[in-house]
């Protein structure tokens, strides 16, 4: 089984299809601190079909974006929780990802 980082650093189909899908998966976790789980369910699966998500998951220059928005999302998870080193290596890895997630 390939390490996660070399199946990410390639441009195949299951990196494109992992990155998308767990980005998904934090924005409904993200949301349904604030919202209706119904309506958290429905505002992830919407962010996962959104077509603004082909370019990234077609070209691996874009995938940046994703893997941005991704540690962001777990970054605001682990500050919540109060773990302050582990958010710190979220934020991290995102700032790597893009600069803009800072």
């Amino acid at each position: 089984m390939p390490r996660i980082l070399d199946v990410l650093a390639r441009h195949d189909v299951r990196a494109s299809f992992f990155v998308p899908a767990v980005s998904a998966l934090i924005v409904i976790l993200l949301l349904r601190w604030s919202l209706d789980p119904r309506v958290a369910s429905l505002a992830g699966s919407l962010f996962a079909i959104a077509p603004i998500h082909v370019e990234p998951v077609c070209g691996i220059i874009l995938r940046n974006e994703l893997l941005a928005a991704l540690f962001g999302c777990l970054y605001l998870i682990a500050l919540s929780k109060g773990r302050i080193a582990i958010s710190g290596l979220w934020l991290l890895l995102a700032v790597a990802a893009k600069e803009s997630a800072l």
